[in-house]
């Protein structure tokens, strides 16, 4: 059993845990729950609709780096197109892919930067993932 639970084997395993946690909460928490929740989706519907960034006082989150802001406004327009109750969680799901693409980067950082510490790959993915 040790020899199956390699370094390489645990940093993944954190990155799977990571993904389905975010699954978990995108599935069971409401769309519009979070306390600014509502400015990054006016942000995101803004950037679709008007198809430019908008600037100071026309949406909260103006400021704000804007290309994960499109992508979650083109699932969401996809998701209203669909027909879908709330089109917001598709913006949601998103983290998904967001959250284990962090934790393999810094995986392949970790490896990277000190390649003779095996352990300490799943230990910066355990620490991003919890």
């Amino acid at each position: 059993m040790a020899g199956k639970l390699s370094p390489e084997r645990i940093a993944i395993g954190f990155a799977v845990l990571a993904g389905l946690i975010v699954l978990w909460n995108a599935a069971a928490y409401p769309a519009g729950a979070g306390y600014d929740a509502p400015s990054h989706q006016e942000y995101a519907d803004f950037l679709i609709q008007h198809l430019r960034l908008p600037v100071r006082n026309e949406t909260p989150e103006y400021y704000s780096p804007p290309l994960y802001y499109a992508v979650a406004g083109a699932v969401t327009w996809v998701g209203r197109q669909a027909g879908l109750g709330e089109p917001h969680k598709l913006g949601q799901l998103l983290n998904v892919p967001m959250v284990v693409g962090t934790v393999l980067l810094v995986i392949g950082l970790a490896r990277l930067l000190w390649p003779d510490r095996r352990w300490l790959a799943p230990a910066a993915a355990g620490f991003v993932a919890l």
